[in-house]
This record gives C-alpha cells, structure tokens and sequence, in this order.
C-alpha cells in the first residue's frame, strides 16, 4: 500500500504520524514504513529493514559542496522537522555530527566511495572546525590520525603521520625535489597545517625518513644531492640522539647510514693549513661515514683522506668515529707529503704553518698506539725520504741532536733539534736515534765529510766560506 503513494502521500504521513500517539505495537509497525527520505534524494526508506536499523543523519548536517553521503540509499535524512519528531517519538536516535562522519561518511574515504578532489574538499571543510568537532566527540582526533586523506603531489592520499610539516625550512631542505612527503593542494594551508600537525603530521624526521635521504642521493642532480647532503649533516648534528633508533630489526641509524655513501668532503683546505701541501681531490662526490675524519685531523691527513664537509659536534664525530686517530699509513703518506714538497721561498706565516703541521703528525706517531708501527714501517721503506724537521728543512735522525758542543752552526751536516720541539717531542725523537747531544767524533766527522766534499767535487765553491769557517772554529777549538 505505501509503494502505491507519491511523494507528497508520504510526506503527509510523516506529518500526521509526528503530532500522533503509539503504543508498542503502533510503533513496531511504523518502524518497517519506508517514509522517510533517504540520504541519496530519490527514494524513500523505514527505520528498519529486517533485522538492520537504518542510521540517521544529524538534522540540518549538510556537507560542503553537496557532497554525496555513501550507501546513501540507506541512510535517513532529515530534511524536515516532522521527520525528525517522528523518530523521536518512535525512539531512535539521530546521529551526531562526529558520529555520522566517522561511521558513515570516513568509510567512504577508506572504500574509494570518494574523488581525491572531494576527498580534499571534505577534510579541508572538516579540518576548519577540527577543534569544534573535538570537543563533540573525543574520539573523533583518533579516527582522523587512521584515516588517509591527505592529499600529496602524486594525487595519493596519506594519513597524518606519512607527510612532513612543509613549513620547516630543514625539512624542506632534507627533501627538496620529493614532494610526495609534503601536503598539496589545499593542505597546504597555515588553518589546515595546525590541525595536521596535532594529527600527526611530523615536524621531525624519523631514522626511516633520515636513512632514506642518505639511500637516495644518488637519484637527484649532483646541485641537489649536495644540498641535501648538507642538509642531512646539520640535521644529524644538532640531533644527534635520533641515531640510536632502530630501523629494521637489527640495526641503529648510526650503523645503517654507516654502510651509505652520503658525506661530502671539505674542498678547500683550512687557512691553517699549509699552502704548499697537496691536498685530497679524489673521485667521488659522496664518501662513507668511515671514509671520512674530522676537520680537526687536517695537518694528519689532509692531503691522502677527505675530511668531513662541516665542522660538526663531538657527539657527532664520536659516533662516526671522525675525530678517530688517523691510520699509521695516512700519517706516514701525510709526513711524506711534507718531506717532499718544495720549501723554497715560503714566506715567515707559511713556514709557521707548516712546522706546527709537522710537529702535530710527530705528536700523534708517539703516542703508544701508533710509535711502534710508525717507526717499524719507515724503516721498511728504503724510498721513505729524511723525515726530521730541523726549522728549515729535514734531515734524518742520527744527523740531529738536542745539543750541541760548539757554537758554530753545524747545517747542512749535522743540526739541532728546534727549541719547540724539545719538551713535548723530546722523548719521542730519542726514540727515533735523535741524540741528546753531538760527540767529539761527530765533529771531527763534519770535518771529515768538508775535506772529502772538496777534494772530490767542484761544485761546491759556492759552500768553500761556511766551511772554512766551520774548519778554523773546530781547530781553534
């Protein structure tokens, strides 16, 4: 019989039923009359089908844009006020607003009922009374944080806790070129951030964010990578406790970014550093944690190892073992280095420089770690050339003493240790055969070295006035 009746019948039904009395049994059979108008505007529905209720939208709750509402056809709308006394009187109760979304219209987000266009025409609208909703339902702030509505630059849609807050700079910075970690669109919005970020959104990185720039350098162009790079070591060193946290199973941060190439090296040398050493222009834009030390182990190493590109923390370094001695071999190829190189016409500032070079990598082979290799490898090495700094050049360690008997100056045969070598390096270069003073036989052997000098070569002239000076003050003596 209530097929047979049009549209106005049934609205004046509801009417009258509105202002009428049941008792139980009126009720249940009202129950089971479909007068009510259905969500999706063309059909009308009962409160009940079988054993299912029909639920019941919020009277007046519309949503934005006349967005469709999902199995419309099975949910009640109460598009008039008799409707909605009616259902009061036959005891069943309307929806909330947080309750219909959640129940009703967030499953047609997870079912692909909606367009991302409407899904971020929805959550945008929701997102503006966020806070109003909240304070209607205390669930609702969990429901949103399970629910992937986020709009990203591929056109997918995410939840909360999967975007970064676009509005700090490092994070930006971190992940320039890969928008898909960001919100779009309309998200991206200061009224619509603030609600993301109480959902989820990350300010932060995780390890899993961290490692995945270090795994992904490679993919952008060498301007990028290296912003990126450097992004990602300012970030590690002013939070240098996200390294303890595990990705996967068995490993840290610290001991994954171990096994990725993501360093940059120092390009150009310290203004400490001397001018006239080589420094380390290997292939490679990007270098392993493990290949890298210190900006501080420069005069160490400088010129056979690159050196990490910023100046970073000792938390930092400590974890990566930058601020490390550095291996025997470097310490010898970095002392060979300066062995070698051309000491003509330096001026007072750069022989200052290199000097405290020099005494640095003497100081670092004495320590007991690294003496006994130190010196067992150089006299393995018949090519290793005289490496004994005297002030002005090297020499080897039997032609260098602490002190000398005579006043004259003994150069180029026999020399003296510098005066700033004598506390801190003293004991090392005894170690080494640097004696504490000249014998009288070492002096008669500069004699000796004068006379066959002269008598077997005439290059020399230029040498004939040191010499003789050398030959009267020793026979004088």
């Amino acid at each position: 019989m209530i097929s047979c009746c049009s549209t106005e019948e049934k609205k004046e039904l509801r009417r009258f039923f509105s202002s009428a009395s049941f008792d139980g049994d009126q009720k249940s059979l009202l129950w089971y009359l479909p007068i009510f108008d259905a969500a999706d505007g063309a059909s009308f529905i009962a409160v009940r089908e079988g054993f299912q209720e029909h639920k019941v939208s919020p009277y007046g709750f519309q949503l934005p844009q006349s967005l469709p509402v999902p199995n419309a056809s099975r949910v009640i709308s109460l598009k008039d006020y008799e409707s909605y006394t009616l259902l009061q009187r036959l005891g069943i109760a309307v929806m909330t607003p947080t309750a219909f979304l959640i129940s009703i219209v967030f499953s047609g987000i997870h079912s692909s009922f909606y367009s991302h266009q409407q899904i971020s025409t929805l959550m945008c609208w929701v997102l503006k009374q966020y806070y109003s909703f909240c304070n209607q339902d205390g669930s609702f702030s969990t429901a949103l944080r399970q629910l992937p509505f986020v709009l990203i630059r591929s056109n997918k849609v995410v939840t909360p806790c999967d975007v970064l807050d676009p509005q700090q700079p490092i994070l930006r910075q971190l992940f320039e070129n890969e928008d898909d970690k960001f919100p779009h669109g309309d998200f991206v919005n200061d009224a619509i951030l603030q609600p993301l970020r109480q959902l989820g959104m990350r300010s932060v990185p995780n390890a899993e964010d961290i490692l995945h720039v270090a795994k992904t350098l490679h993919n952008f162009h060498v301007g990028v990578a290296s912003r990126k790079s450097s992004a990602l070591l300012e970030f590690l060193n002013t939070n240098p406790l996200l390294l303890d946290q595990m990705v996967g199973l068995y490993q840290t941060l610290a001991q994954a970014l171990m096994e990725e190439r993501w360093i940059q090296r120092m390009e150009n040398r310290p203004s400490s550093y001397p001018r006239v050493m080589p420094w380390f222009s290997g292939d490679g834009q990007f270098f392993k944690p493990s290949d890298v030390l210190s900006q501080s182990k420069a005069n160490l190493a400088g010129a056979s190892v690159p050196l990490v590109s910023k100046p970073c923390s000792r938390a930092l370094e400590t974890v990566f073992g930058w601020n490390k001695s550095p291996d025997v071999d470097h310490l010898l190829e970095q002392l060979r280095s300066a062995c070698l190189v051309s000491l003509h016409d330096m001026h007072v500032s750069e022989t200052y420089h290199f000097q405290a070079m020099v005494k640095q990598i003497y100081e670092e082979a004495s320590t007991n770690a690294n003496f006994t290799m130190f010196t067992w490898k150089i006299g393995l090495d018949a090519s290793f050339p005289a490496w004994i700094w005297h002030g002005n050049g090297f020499t080897s360690p039997s032609k260098m003493a602490f002190v000398s008997p005579c006043k004259i100056d003994l150069k180029p045969y026999l020399y003296t240790a510098p005066q700033e070598f004598h506390t801190t390096l003293r004991s090392f270069f005894q170690r080494c055969g640097v004696r504490e003073a000249f014998s009288e036989s070492d002096l008669l052997s500069v004699l000796t070295m004068i006379k066959d000098k002269h008598d077997t070569s005439s290059e020399f002239v230029r040498d004939v006035a040191d010499d003789h000076n050398c030959h009267v003050t020793f026979s004088i003596g």
